[in-house]
């Protein structure tokens, strides 16, 4: 080998470089997922009050979207990458969605009275 040309890496190699730079999930994304599955949680023990709010079913939804979206997010360090990543993304597409539906319809109708 030539003085100063780095030796070719081995597939091991490449493969130990990209488990280090990828295989992690960061702090903030492993909170934010717990938080999102307990929330979940607090939405199915309080459903009953939930749904006194009306159109609470597009707020739910966006809910479960949002709390899918952050669990997605630490999944796709482990397994299936690119599924999971595009699940990510439908995931808050479909959050956005349904917050945007919420807010019409809870805000164009007349019978929605904000105490």
């Amino acid at each position: 080998m030539a003085e100063g040309v780095p030796a070719p890496e081995t597939g091991a190699d490449v493969a130990a470089t990209v488990l280090d730079q990828t295989a992690f999930v960061e702090d903030r994304e492993l909170i934010t997922a717990f938080l999102a599955v307990a929330g979940l949680l607090a939405v199915v023990l309080k459903r009953q009050r939930i749904g006194l709010i009306a159109h609470a079913r597009w707020l739910v939804a966006a809910y479960v979207a949002m709390a899918l979206g952050c669990v997605f997010t630490v999944a796709e360090t482990y397994f299936l990458p690119q599924v999971l990543n595009a699940l990510e993304h439908i995931s808050y597409l479909l959050c956005t969605v349904s917050l945007g539906l919420f807010c019409w319809r809870a805000g164009c109708r007349r019978e929605v009275a904000l105490p």
